[in-house]
């Protein structure tokens, strides 16, 4: 199951069946808007699969997420990907999140189709491309973890050239 709480604080009583599940962006100790992903999988998503986050600007990203929360939104509402989505979002299009913020939800949402094979209109076609993987592939999979490694440091020049540097440093 996939769980994307942003900062919540626990309940004391649990909801009633018919009341709707809604996510709502909070700020963390330091001020700034955070998301915490509850899928242990996604951190080494967001390390080792998705685009670093220089690839994109925050423009780019809220204008892609505005969609993207719409589009999530709407499953939820029509119970379609219930096995995946289980609440709704709610963001805000006028506040100022900020591009880390911002990286973050777009990243969940090339996570979850990257883990679930769920195709969101929303994602750049490039990312949609990158990510999908068939629903049959695991991620424990040796061949597969290469393979997403090679691509990483193909698609990361910067991190591929400190890597040849540092190999030749060392013979």
């Amino acid at each position: 199951m996939f769980c994307l709480p942003f900062s919540c604080l626990s309940q004391d009583k649990p909801k009633p069946d018919k009341e709707k599940s809604e996510i709502k962006p909070a700020k963390n100790d330091d001020g700034e808007w955070d998301i915490t992903v509850l899928d242990t999988q996604y951190d080494y998503f967001l390390n080792a699969i998705a685009k670093p986050m220089n690839q994109y600007t925050e423009s780019y990203l809220k204008s892609r997420n505005i969609i993207l929360v719409s589009e999530w939104n709407s499953y939820y509402n029509t119970g379609r990907y219930r096995n995946v989505i289980e609440s709704s979002i709610s963001y805000d299009p006028k506040e100022n999140y900020g591009l880390k913020f911002e990286y973050k939800l777009y990243q969940v949402f090339a996570y979850v189709n990257w883990k679930y094979g769920l195709r969101m209109n929303g994602l750049s076609g490039s990312d949609v491309t990158r990510y999908y993987k068939k629903k049959d592939q695991k991620i424990s999979d040796p061949f597969l973890f290469l393979l997403e490694t090679i691509n990483y440091l193909l698609n990361n020049s910067s991190t591929l050239s400190q890597f040849t540097t540092s190999k030749n440093a060392v013979t």
